[in-house]
């Protein structure tokens, strides 16, 4: 069972391996709907509060975000586009992360309001 962070070292070095092996092919389309897209999931991560539940994920979102950009402008766009499509995807990780642990947290309120009903039934029982 690989841990979160494995994964995400182990897509890490696939896609470093895949980037160098892309970067002698040169495309003539800047990938702008790739970086458009990486945005956008940034976007909905932070407003399903990821800059608290999954802060790494959201932090490793941005930063190749930003590197797809500085690729974009120096032109490597196969690479820009890997880089978003790789932001993309962590902050789609960091959006669920966010909502799972969201969903448990509220869970856990509502076991612990059953619990104190219970509690109060069983007091007024007595």
């Amino acid at each position: 069972m690989f841990k979160i962070k494995d994964k995400i070292l182990s897509s890490s070095i696939l896609s470093i391996a895949f980037t160098i092996f892309l970067s002698g092919c040169a495309s003539k389309n800047p990938p702008l709907d790739r970086i458009s897209s990486a945005e956008s999931a940034i976007n909905r991560a932070s407003d399903n509060k990821a800059q608290i539940y999954a802060p790494l994920e959201l932090k490793i979102a941005k930063e190749k975000l930003e590197k797809a950009k500085m690729l974009l402008k120096d032109k490597q766009y196969e690479e820009a586009a890997m880089i978003a499509k790789e932001a993309k995807v962590d902050a789609e990780l960091a959006e669920e992360k966010s909502r799972t642990k969201e969903t448990q947290k509220i869970a856990q309120e509502i076991l612990d309001s059953i619990n104190a009903l219970k509690a109060e039934i069983e007091r007024l029982k007595r």
